[in-house]
């Protein structure tokens, strides 16, 4: 392990090692990231929306770094860099990191966020994620306007109430932040279930069944949602005609007083 700065907690024990080949798993859903850098005593962090696996054997992950970014200069010097996946803890910090440089200033210690040691690499790990990554540079390459950052997964890990062999959503504050657009995001939702094609079956029957099964699920919840309003509306209804009775009674006694 390398040495590392006395500013980090040490590694967090809840958290678990994943193989690599789980990578793919873990960035179906293309969650926001965090980017932590760091070289020759500067640190850096920032977030990227813009990223997908590009290969799964060997892995790599790709990353689009706009070229006027100061992180670039920072991970192309030191040849690695972190990728941490926040819960919706961080959602504020997330969209103020992506709005400021650290070209003037160390951003991490500005915001005083919580930061733990690495295992592989140097740049800092961020509490109040849910899975982390540390990469090596393997190649970079020029594309537009921006700087696509070929990265080797060295290590993976994640919190064991967020992923699995996939991600989790029993905890909603465990769940990987997603980003919309502008300062909109949001979190997994609800799990539906695709059903998969079987040997022998017959594929458009198959799937004309599937789709009216679908059709009347939507159709039974949103009758079920129908009679919850009507309740409602009934509940509220009686409260308001209960209000004005007791207003009248009690406008009667005192004018009969």
């Amino acid at each position: 392990m390398q040495s590392i700065d006395p500013i980090y907690s040490p590694f967090p024990t809840h958290i678990v090692k994943k193989d690599t080949s789980l990578i793919l798993n873990m960035l179906h859903c293309s969650p926001v990231s965090l980017i932590t850098s760091k070289y020759k005593g500067r640190t850096n962090i920032m977030p990227v929306s813009q990223y997908t696996v590009v290969s799964t054997d060997p892995p790599y992950i790709g990353i689009a770094i706009e070229r006027s970014r100061f992180s670039l200069d920072i991970i192309k010097a030191s040849e690695e860099f972190a990728i941490n996946i926040p819960t919706l803890s961080l959602l504020h910090y997330v969209e103020y990191l992506g709005r400021y440089t650290g070209e003037q200033m160390d951003k991490i210690d500005f915001l005083q966020i919580e930061t733990f040691t690495p295992v592989s690499i140097t740049a800092p790990l961020l509490h109040k994620c849910c899975a982390w990554i540390e990469l090596e540079v393997h190649d970079i390459h020029t594309i537009g306007n921006h700087e696509l950052v070929i990265g080797y997964p060295k290590m993976l890990f994640a919190d064991p109430a967020s992923f699995s062999d996939g991600w989790l959503t029993s905890t909603i504050n465990k769940r990987p932040l997603i980003y919309i657009d502008t300062n909109r995001y949001s979190v997994l939702g609800k799990e539906f279930l695709a059903k998969t094609p079987q040997g022998g079956d017959n594929h458009l029957k198959k799937m004309h069944e599937i789709t009216l099964e679908h059709m009347q699920e939507i159709k039974e919840d949103e009758n079920k949602l129908q009679e919850k309003m009507h309740e409602i509306s009934k509940e509220i209804s009686n409260d308001v005609i209960a209000d004005m009775a007791a207003a009248i009674i009690n406008d009667e006694i005192i004018t009969n007083n």
